[in-house]
């Protein structure tokens, strides 16, 4: 995903830099697994185009990858992609939340330096794309524009999502109600089962921790619920 806005870009040089490392990954991929999987990787390796005339035929007979071969990490860079994807995801998690399928919906990330507001630059292709955005806007330390809603990604930035114009608000809030109402009576019954004087000693060490797991799912989404239909009242005011 973080190619697509490159390789579909009008920037040749990038798009020969993204082949390139997709070209290196899959070579090096092939090869680590061959050992394990060897008709499989042999069958994919025939069909890569070759970089140079002389490389060798089969993958059986390529050197095997060692460390000091791929000295590529570079952990700055990790943590801004790492930083970038909780970004995409709490936008997702938002669209998920207010039912926005195919609709494109303007996004504001607002942050309190200008550190964060640039490595949120570099990636603002990648993050429209990955979110159906229609626009992507960096504040820094401004106030988004009213008709959003809002999730903290960390204490360095919150992500807003323009929702007024997009939604039927009366037809949302009705619809997380219900989904709530319906989770509220599956938390209950939960509950109630695990306060039987004889849940510990008749129901299974795992299947109590599964209980318990689900009912924190279950109680972290009526939060959530929650919170999406507090921003649904403001906007329908």
């Amino acid at each position: 995903e973080y190619m697509k806005p490159i390789i579909y870009g009008p920037d040749e040089e990038a798009k020969r830099a993204c082949r390139d490392v997709l070209y290196t990954c899959l070579d090096m991929g092939l090869r680590l697994l061959h050992p394990m999987m060897p008709f499989v990787t042999e069958e994919l390796f025939q069909r890569l185009p070759r970089r140079h005339a002389n490389e060798p035929p089969s993958i059986c007979v390529t050197p095997y990858p060692l460390p000091k071969d791929i000295q590529l990490r570079e952990k700055d860079v990790e943590a801004n992609v790492e930083f970038v994807q909780s970004v995409v995801k709490s936008l997702r998690s938002m669209r998920a939340d207010y039912n926005l399928n195919k609709q494109k919906a303007d996004v504001y990330l607002k942050v309190s330096d200008e550190a964060t507001a640039k490595i949120l630059i570099s990636f603002a292709d990648v993050i429209e794309a990955s979110t159906s955005a229609n626009c992507v806007h960096i504040l820094i330390n401004e106030a988004p524009p009213s008709g959003c809603a809002m999730s903290t990604v960390s204490t360095k930035c919150e992500t807003n999502l323009m929702l007024k114009g997009l939604i039927d608000v009366k037809k949302e809030i009705s619809k997380l109600e219900g989904k709530k109402d319906t989770l509220g009576k599956q938390l209950i019954k939960l509950k109630d089962s695990t306060k039987k004087s004889d849940y510990s000693s008749k129901v299974p060490e795992d299947v109590r921790k599964q209980n318990t797991d689900k009912m924190n799912e279950l109680e972290t989404e009526i939060e959530r619920l929650v919170s999406a239909l507090s921003t649904l009242s403001t906007l329908e005011s």
